[in-house]
């Protein structure tokens, strides 16, 4: 979160913080990823790609996902 402070003095000029997850990043990170976003500075705009086809291969993964980033204001990215 180091980045995000240092950065915070853009202020107005920042846009979204956009992360890109390996694609060794699977749905068995799910906790990993929740607890990162919860910990990520509020009111710094967030975006996640996850690599990881996994993430999105049934409809309960991907609800799981959607929701946990629609809770917190995380922007999907998905590419």
């Amino acid at each position: 979160m180091k980045f995000c402070h240092s950065v915070s003095g853009l202020e107005e000029k920042l846009g979204m913080i956009f992360l890109q997850m390996h694609d060794n990043f699977k749905p068995k990170d799910f906790e990993l990823l929740g607890k990162f976003i919860v910990e990520f500075p509020k009111g710094t705009r967030l975006g996640i790609e996850l690599r990881n086809t996994e993430w999105f291969n049934t409809k309960a993964e991907a609800d799981r996902v959607c929701k946990l980033y629609k809770k917190h204001k995380v922007t999907n990215v998905h590419c």
